[in-house]
């Protein structure tokens, strides 16, 4: 008698092998996704550091051909159309007084929007003697 597998056995195991392929490919589209997202943040708050060092005025249309000279022609046509609109606005002021000190604490909300990145806010605290 001639030992060799069945077609059911054939079968099953075609089954679970493209099931685990399907899985591999699945896994692998996932990672692309997330790392795709990662990059496009980081894109993002490397934009917003660019105008952050800045001083910056309360409420402007931001084209960052105006804050760096680009050598990088890639970069360059990139950054070209890139628009983000920058809102600072003060939330908070705090005072404290004492026989010795004066200090003056103004908490600003500076928040930037993008059409490509989203938005993104964070705090600005400053010191006043």
């Amino acid at each position: 008698m001639k030992k060799s597998f069945s077609i059911i056995e054939t079968l099953i195991s075609v089954l679970l092998l493209s099931v685990a392929i399907g899985a591999l490919l699945q896994t692998k589209n996932n990672n692309l996704y997330i790392l795709s997202s990662i990059d496009q943040k980081s894109d993002f708050d490397g934009l917003i550091s660019i105008h952050s060092i800045s001083n910056a005025s309360n409420d402007e249309k931001i084209n960052f051909k105006n804050y760096v000279s680009l050598s990088n022609d890639d970069l360059r046509r990139n950054l070209k159309d890139e628009r983000i609109e920058f809102k600072k606005q003060l939330n908070n002021k705090i005072e404290i007084k004492d026989d010795n000190i004066d200090l003056n604490f103004e908490i600003y909300e500076e928040s930037y929007t993008s059409d490509k990145f989203g938005k993104k806010s964070f705090y600005r605290v400053t010191l006043n003697e």
